[in-house]
């Protein structure tokens, strides 16, 4: 039985396929009779059914936790960085809003992070380590630059029949009016 949830990280995880962060050949994969990443919803249904089978709920809500909040910690300091430190086109500044609320997020987050137990905090830096491990891997040891997700802002979404309901997503090529890309997403 797939879920939304299940959906969602198939559907994330082509997406990084489709743009060669992880290998394409595998994550990057639509099934040709249905045109949704079946490899991918497998591999997410595996995953969670062994974790479901292994993990007690608790336990895996700890090690999400730890992302999550190593995530928000992340983004409040850059936030910072981006919005207080950075020297071009500042005009105005309003301390509260582009130091100090970012600032307290980051500090707020990282004490939350910091208060987890301990074998949360080594889980986490294990996946930290693996995810660290592959980035150096695919920079050739921040070398080369990482690939990137592309998105694009004159994106047309139409509903069309085919099927079944599927929403399509598709967005003109340079100069062209052939699509460049297409995702269809099941909203059944």
């Amino acid at each position: 039985m797939r879920t939304r949830r299940t959906r969602g990280a198939a559907r994330l995880l082509y997406s990084m396929g489709r743009d060669d962060v992880i290998p394409k050949k595998i994550f990057g994969h639509l099934s040709p009779k249905r045109g949704n990443p079946a490899y991918n919803e497998w591999i997410v249904g595996v995953l969670a059914y062994v974790a479901v089978l292994t993990i007690p709920w608790q336990l895996a809500a700890e090690i999400v936790t730890f992302g999550g909040l190593l995530a928000f910690t992340a983004v409040n300091l850059v936030a910072l960085l981006h919005f207080w430190f950075a020297q071009k086109g500042v005009v105005h500044r309003n301390f509260f809003l582009d130091a100090f609320v970012p600032g307290f997020g980051a500090v707020f987050c990282f004490v939350l992070l910091i208060g987890l137990q301990s074998w949360t905090k080594y889980a986490g830096l294990i996946w930290l380590g693996i995810g660290l491990v592959y980035a150096c891997y695919r920079t050739r040891m921040f070398t080369a630059s990482a690939k990137t997700l592309q998105f694009q802002r004159d994106l047309k979404f139409s509903r069309k029949k085919q099927r079944g309901a599927h929403l399509l997503a598709t967005g003109p090529v340079s100069g062209s009016s052939k699509p460049e890309w297409r995702c269809s997403l099941d909203t059944n």
